[in-house]
């Protein structure tokens, strides 16, 4: 494991395009593609801007601001569409990804419904940006509370009409 940076460490460059950190042992544990930009921690083949193979922790934030948006719109159906994902339990295939049961969505499925919060990559594999679905989720929420105080003042009626 890398604890810090030292003379230990060897940084060099391998091929035309990939550079390597290395902990003095066969485990590269940074790479960097200098053709595509692209970083790579625990994988030597790092296909997104930043890909961890592995578990990373802190804190992200998004912009938000409504200043900074155009073209807004209310979310159309949110309920109806979110029933027709299924939350899913499952363990990868490829036991690099991890081991541990895995909670989670189908991309496919998701990007029926909601083909913004689904990303392909140049291997055809899609992604799902968890993050965006909050939205979704909020107003899928919303929707449902609607219904059900529908649903109250129509018993609420009927136990009326039963005198009741």
């Amino acid at each position: 494991m890398l604890t810090s940076w030292s003379t230990d460490v060897d940084l060099g460059l391998v091929a035309d395009s990939l550079s390597k950190v290395n902990n003095g042992t066969s485990n590269h544990v940074l790479w960097l593609k200098a053709n595509s930009g692209n970083v790579g921690i625990g994988t030597t083949n790092p296909a997104y801007k930043l890909d961890v193979a592995g578990t990373i922790r802190g804190s992200n934030v998004s912009p938000s601001d409504a200043r900074l948006k155009k073209d807004i719109r209310p979310l159309e159906d949110p309920l109806d569409k979110i029933t027709r994902v299924r939350g899913v339990s499952f363990h990868w295939k490829d036991e690099a990804k991890g081991t541990d049961r895995e909670i989670g969505v189908i991309a496919q499925e998701m990007e029926k419904e909601y083909p913004e919060l689904v990303s392909t990559d140049g291997e055809g594999i899609k992604s799902v940006a968890y993050g965006k679905l909050t939205a979704v989720l909020i107003e899928a929420i919303k929707a449902q509370q609607t219904r059900i105080s529908a649903l109250e003042t129509q018993i609420q009626d009927l136990r009326n009409q039963m005198g009741k």
